[in-house]
């Protein structure tokens, strides 16, 4: 009976402490694709701005992303890592 309730003890801090690694780790790769995102967009539109690219389909679809919906991107972005980060986190106990 002893052992029982230490094991639940035991299960619901390991649970606590697993929720906030996850957490933790969700924020750390948000801010990875927050990097990640600011990086595309500095070098797309410099390959823009330099003609490197120069075909209408992927200026007009740079544009798109990048200026016209610039803060849904970003959300996107910081949603997919952090649902990777908390995916791999927990992926460790299944």
């Amino acid at each position: 009976m002893l052992k029982s309730i230490f094991n639940g003890i035991l299960t619901t801090i390991k649970g606590i402490g697993l929720l906030g690694a996850s957490i933790v780790m969700a924020l750390l790769y948000g801010l990875f694709a927050i990097g990640v995102y600011w990086l595309l967009n500095f070098f797309t539109l410099l390959a823009i701005n330099e003609e490197m690219i120069t075909n209408e389909y992927l200026v007009e679809g740079a544009r798109f992303i990048f200026f016209t919906h610039d803060e849904t991107t970003q959300i996107v972005f910081v949603a997919s890592f952090a649902l990777l980060a908390i995916i791999k986190t927990l992926k460790r106990e299944w």
